[in-house]
């Protein structure tokens, strides 16, 4: 097990070297969402930190248009790799990049895609000197140990730090819109409210890279470090960028080395943001898909003959039949279910092809014209009755 953290600022190398940070993570401005160093602050941090004795890893995790590209390869050109022992990357053409003009092995995010099996040995195939893998913090522990089991390759996650819901290359907090206005070393925050719900508090972030919102609470997996130990992930994550690390990261790496419940509580007690496992237990982010659909004209099979695709008042229905075992006959009854959950029951006293031509019966896949009936409407569906 290593741990990694972000380093920013030269005195957190003393406290990175008692609570065994082995690994250092340095974001420069330009090639970094999050990221502040100066490109004289990028080569001084790592210079410091491989005296230090610790792992040094450039991070370029921005996502990039080709002119953002084009200008993230002119600064990424003046990095004196020599101080870096491998580079954190995310962007496609970044990787490629990468493997065709340096020769440091590459750290890949996966953080923001990618979080099925497939996708994820895809990647693993088409990267070269891979060094390891960053999985998403949406990976609940089921999927985390189906996936650890069909890769071999070392993989990291978080396990304490700020959830990025969302992000805009736009500049969506500035008062002056122009971008030839915006100064480029802009590092604007703000708290935002939902208008249409109670959720509030959400932290927002504007600087050079477009605008980015987090969840007013933070990742921690710290009450589940021993589960993930027992998983051999190689690499557990913490960012304290935005908290006191002096004050915070002796009591992580305390937990994460003997985790007990008073130490525990004694931390949740006192950190300024409130913890949540996010979707370690289970992700469950498309229990909300079901309650999108209307109901109401959702199909059971039973009986079920298709769906209305017309109707006009007074004059007809169109119905698709979508049934492979079940024919429309005429002088049959229906039954339909409408979109707001009402059942009417009719007779079928006329029925057409599409060439309105007149039919004894229609199956799979005939689109029919009917009799008009009250309070069908279009998507209702349609049942032998």
């Amino acid at each position: 097990m290593k741990l990694v953290s972000y380093l920013e600022k030269k005195s957190d190398l003393e406290i990175f070297k008692e609570n065994e940070i082995k690994e250092v993570l340095i974001s420069p401005l330009y090639l970094t969402r999050m990221g502040k160093s100066s490109l004289e602050d990028t080569h001084f941090l790592a210079k410091e930190a491989k005296k230090t004795g610790l792992k040094t890893v450039l991070v370029w995790d921005i996502v990039m248009t080709e002119e953002d590209f084009q200008e993230a390869v002119f600064y990424f050109k003046k990095i004196d790799l020599s101080y870096f022992d491998a580079i954190r990357v995310q962007d496609p053409g970044a990787i490629q990049w990468i493997q065709l003009n340096t020769k440091h092995p590459i750290q890949l995010i996966l953080e923001t895609g990618n979080r099925n099996i497939l996708g994820i040995q895809k990647w693993i195939s088409s990267v070269e000197r891979l060094e390891k893998v960053i999985f998403s913090i949406e990976l609940s522990k089921e999927m985390l140990l189906k996936t650890l089991s069909e890769i071999s390759v070392p993989v990291e996650i978080l396990v304490m730090g700020p959830i990025l819901l969302f992000y805009s290359p736009r500049a969506l907090l500035s008062f002056d819109k122009k971008s030839e206005n915006l100064d480029p070393l802009r590092w604007i925050e703000a708290k935002a409210d939902s208008e249409e719900g109670f959720h509030h508090d959400f932290k927002v972030i504007e600087n050079k890279h477009g605008t980015f919102m987090f969840l007013p609470r933070e990742l921690c997996l710290l009450d589940k470090i021993d589960e993930l130990k027992q998983m051999n992930i190689e690499s557990f994550r913490i960012d304290l960028r935005h908290q006191s690390t002096e004050k915070f990261l002796p009591q992580i790496k305390k937990l994460i080395e003997n985790f007990n419940s008073k130490d525990w509580q004694d931390f949740k007690k006192n950190y300024p943001e409130k913890l949540i496992r996010g979707f370690y237990a289970a992700n469950k982010s498309d229990i909300l898909f079901k309650k999108l659909k209307n109901q109401n004209i959702q199909r059971v099979d039973k009986n079920y003959l298709g769906e209305v695709l017309e109707a006009k008042k007074g004059s007809y229905l169109v119905l698709k039949i979508k049934s492979k075992t079940l024919e429309l006959k005429m002088g049959s009854h229906i039954k339909f279910k409408t979109t707001t959950g009402k059942e009417v029951v009719s007779k079928v006293t006329q029925l057409r092809n599409s060439r309105l031509e007149l039919i004894d019966s229609a199956s799979h896949g005939a689109i029919v014209i009917v009799n008009p009936v009250n309070a069908v409407t279009v998507k209702s569906a349609v049942y032998q009755h």
